[in-house]
């Protein structure tokens, strides 16, 4: 049973566009039995007269419910840890649970140590960014805020002079609501052609769901990295869901496009940087050819070759074109 799905069920239209709720599929509480053998809830409700309980329970299927102590409005979790899962009781175990999948939440989660028995041993310190940078307004980023998060997407570390060739930042309404915040990274990743190769990171409300999504891009452009974040995703999305998932083929579509734009653009403007960008993925690139047949044109656009008379420099099929003499039918290869 959910009271969160109750409670949004209950709202009208309008209030819901106000309300952001997890915890709505009656699930998500009930894997604190998977590293405790005890759970204690201690809840005060902030309506007038309200008097504080106390839930207990073994997650055996029964529990009870008791008169509390609670002087202000709120809720205390209790977790008696079993002998196996001790090792949530450290610090940096913690803090590093909170930054991979709850780093971006909107509320700031804090963490203090306390003793044996229960006081303090510091003040609160905030774990988590609770921001996300993907949310924000691309005018409002800086390049170094953009380059500390290239780091994060690349696992934290970067190569000196790597830097990204290209990087596309949008958000979209419709059909789907999404924002994402990609990066063409500037050296091929070792793992490129692995199977279990890293792939974009998929949010859901700003929760981490998916920490290597290999669908939302095709399987040419698998060297981009970077964060996809939705509002429309339920937060209990699987692989298997995603197969069959229209939103998110419809994010897929646009992603795959805004990419191929990018790199056109790329290639138009900036024709050394774009050689390099072919020398690390050119390869990766053309597989497209043999795979995805709606976006042929846009990939022979992408190509380049070297050709006799011009052995510096990479052409593309149009160029190489506009640039044959008077005479010339073919093209030999």
């Amino acid at each position: 049973r959910s009271g969160s799905k109750k409670l949004m069920q209950s709202l009208s239209a309008e209030q819901k566009k106000d309300v952001k709720l997890i915890g709505q599929f009656g699930v998500g509480f009930y894997s604190a039995f998977m590293v405790a053998d005890e759970v204690v809830v201690t809840s005060l409700s902030g309506a007038p007269g309200s008097e504080a309980v106390v839930w207990r329970s073994s997650g055996d299927g029964n529990f009870t419910i008791v008169p509390g102590q609670r002087a202000k409005r709120g809720t205390t979790i209790e977790l008696h840890l079993k002998g196996e899962a001790k090792e949530f009781l450290e610090r940096w175990r913690l803090e590093g649970l909170v930054k991979r999948y709850s780093n971006y939440v909107t509320h700031p989660i804090k963490l203090a140590l306390v003793d044996e028995q229960g006081e303090r041993k510091d003040e609160p310190k905030q774990v988590n960014a609770a921001a996300a940078i993907w949310a924000r307004s691309p005018s409002e980023l800086s390049d170094d805020e953009y380059g500390e998060f290239y780091k994060h997407v690349m696992g934290g570390f970067v190569m000196p002079g790597d830097e990204p060739f290209a990087r596309i930042h949008f958000s979209a309404d419709a059909p789907i609501q999404f924002h994402a915040l990609l990066y063409v990274p500037g050296r091929a990743p070792a793992d490129l052609f692995q199977e279990d190769r890293k792939a974009l990171q998929l949010f859901a409300r700003r929760v981490l769901v998916i920490e290597n999504c290999d669908t939302l891009l095709p399987q040419y452009l698998r060297f981009v990295r970077g964060v996809v974040d939705s509002e429309d995703l339920p937060l209990n999305v699987s692989r298997e869901m995603l197969q069959e998932n229209k939103s998110l083929a419809a994010i897929r579509r646009q992603l795959t496009r805004k990419v191929l734009k990018q790199l056109a653009d790329l290639a138009e403007q900036d024709a050394d940087k774009y050689a390099k960008l072919w020398a690390e993925f050119g390869s990766v690139i053309k597989e497209g050819l043999h795979l995805d047949q709606g976006h042929r044109d846009e990939l022979t656009k992408l190509l380049r070759w070297r050709s006799a008379g011009q052995a510096d420099t990479l052409l593309g099929l149009t160029q190489y074109v506009a640039s044959m003499p008077e005479g010339q039918s073919v093209i030999y290869y």
